[in-house]
């Protein structure tokens, strides 16, 4: 890297020490696979596997070059086919720098909640996230009432996923809002400063059809006439209907969207693809 020229020096002679052992591993995973899998499945994942390493590889090529910009695009492309802890990190330090510190902070976030990634690629990555926290800030977003809203920060819409998580954030000023339907029902502004974590609740009422199914998730009651005659029948039924109104306005209906995604394994190693 740029400042530390033997650090991806290093980091692949590291790697390479462990490429048979590794390559051993996968050819044995492949043996071990249910004799009942797809061909076209097979050949499917062998393309994305011969496409993640090609453009890893260029990615390395590039970075040895100081080109980081373009390091960094061929190893998102690498990342897009094969999500594994060492594309992740390498795109990270690719993105620090280049001085993108919170898209960095963000692959190590995930690179950190990754399962398969190994406690050596752990204590890189602290090392790197070292370098990267003092450039940035965190803000976490929390939404009231109804939280089946879409949340956007700045230009980006949140995965629900990332609702109430400390996010990086570069220090400044940030819209932060709700919408339903394509309509803005909530709307903050957040100020971050570097190395300070902000937070910012959106209150959102619930939707008017909500509150019309009285919080019971049920179809909208059926409308009923009055009686022409204005006899016992319509009184009846306007005394319900009063009662009913309410029974409504007491009513909130709230709905609960979480999402978690399962890490994606690989064969790769830190800094450098294993291939058999």
């Amino acid at each position: 890297m740029q400042g530390h020229p033997s650090c991806y020096r290093l980091f692949r002679a590291a790697c390479a020490l462990s490429l048979l052992a590794a390559s051993l591993a996968a050819s044995a995973g492949v043996k071990a696979q249910d004799a009942g899998a797809s061909a076209s499945q097979q050949s499917t994942d062998d393309s994305r596997t011969t496409g993640a390493r090609a453009h890893f590889q260029e990615g390395l090529r590039l970075a040895d070059q100081g080109k980081w910009a373009e390091a960094a695009e061929a190893f998102r492309l690498a990342l897009d086919l094969r999500a594994t802890p060492g594309i992740r990190y390498n795109l990270a330090a690719a993105l620090v720098e280049l001085g993108r510190h919170r898209e960095a902070a963000e692959q190590l976030d995930a690179l950190e909640r990754d399962i398969s990634t190994t406690a050596e690629l752990r204590q890189q990555s602290d090392e790197l996230k070292a370098r990267v926290e003092p450039q940035i800030g965190r803000v976490t977003i929390r939404v009231t009432g109804d939280t089946s809203v879409r949340v956007r920060l700045d230009n980006r819409d949140l995965d629900p996923s990332e609702i109430g998580v400390a996010l990086p954030i570069e220090p400044g000023d940030h819209a932060v809002v709700a919408t339903r339907d394509g309509e803005v029902v909530a709307r903050q502004q957040a100020t971050v400063r570097v190395r300070e974590q902000s937070d910012v609740q959106l209150d959102v009422a619930p939707a008017a059809e909500a509150v019309a199914r009285g919080g019971e998730g049920g179809p909208p009651a059926e409308h009923v006439e009055p009686d022409d005659d204005g006899g016992s029948g319509g009184w009846i039924f306007w005394a319900a209907a009063g009662a009913a109104a309410v029974a409504i306005a007491a009513a909130v209906l709230i709905i609960s969207v979480s999402g978690e995604e399962d890490p994606v394994e690989g064969n790769f190693q830190p800094g450098v693809l294993v291939w058999e």
